[in-house]
């Protein structure tokens, strides 16, 4: 058995935090590595290997001693880094949303005009945008209002 994952088991059944804590001195270095690779940031590759080891805490019962103990725990760095994808994705879409209705609110504003309302197609230009489709059309509009709103300043 893998001494690592000796002491990973002392720890599981007597909780034996000194057992853990070898169990970190052995394995954070090359786990740490793995996530240098896998996160955007240092701060995040440091975030990702504490959470993989509060998560191997967690499921200390359901590691299976007759296996090795890195590849395990590189599979619960490899969740905590979908995670913290999937996290960081949906700030940077909230961020960008949030910033695009403080900068330009006659965008914002227009769009759900045009959704509210829809366009009057007896305009010509109006026809024009309604043969290429509402949502070209807005992409047409939303172009003209930061057109305007960049000529103004």
């Amino acid at each position: 058995m893998d001494p690592s994952a000796e002491l990973f088991v002392r720890y599981a059944a007597r909780g034996d935090v000194d057992a853990l804590g070898e169990v970190f001195d052995r394995t954070a270095p090359k786990l740490l590595r793995l996530a240098m690779h896998v996160a955007r940031t240092a701060d995040d590759a440091e975030d990702l290997l504490q959470a993989t080891f509060v998560l191997a805490m967690r499921k200390a019962n359901e590691f299976d001693a007759k296996q090795p103990l890195l590849p395990w725990l590189s599979g619960i760095l490899a969740g905590a880094a979908r995670n913290l994808a999937r996290r960081n994705a949906r700030r940077r879409c909230a961020r960008r949303r949030l910033a695009a209705s403080r900068l330009w609110p006659r965008e914002s504003a227009l769009r759900r005009r045009v959704r509210r309302d829809g366009f009057d197609a007896a305009a010509p230009d109006q026809r024009a945008a309604a043969s290429v489709g509402p949502e070209r059309f807005l992409a047409l509009a939303t172009r003209c209002v930061l057109h305007r709103v960049v000529a103004e300043a």
